[in-house]
């Protein structure tokens, strides 16, 4: 089972990632990029952040990795607005939304991180 989690999550991963490069590189500019491009660095560190313990990477990047992927529903909410919303602009209230979404990670300390409770000891 783990090479079909491997697979799918790494493709997915992989996918996501195009998609961002692709989005970075379109020529005229548009609106919704950033957010897009955004939207998929986090929801791609999601992904790899959240593999069985076989897949994990290394510590260091594990705590990047976690820390990337806390937005992920604020660039999805922000890249959505932005689709549809033909007149959006990102406003303050957007931003403290946001802040205050990803606060509940932050708001407690680092301590209570999960990714450094993921390989107990013993």
């Amino acid at each position: 089972m783990i090479f079909f989690d491997a697979l799918f999550r790494f493709s997915a991963i992989g996918l996501l990632f195009l998609l961002g490069t692709i989005a970075w590189r379109a020529r005229p500019a548009w609106r919704s990029r950033p957010y897009l491009v955004l939207s998929c660095v986090s929801v791609g560190a999601l992904y790899a952040g959240y593999a069985p313990p076989a897949l994990l990477p290394p510590k260091p990047i594990l705590i990047a990795v976690r820390l990337l992927d806390i937005p992920h529903l604020v660039f999805v909410w922000l890249f959505a607005l932005s689709l549809f919303n033909q007149q959006f602009r990102l406003r303050p209230h957007h931003i403290l939304i946001g802040l205050v979404y990803c606060a509940r990670y932050f708001g407690f300390g680092w301590a209570t991180c999960s990714c450094l409770s993921l390989h107990p000891a013993g």
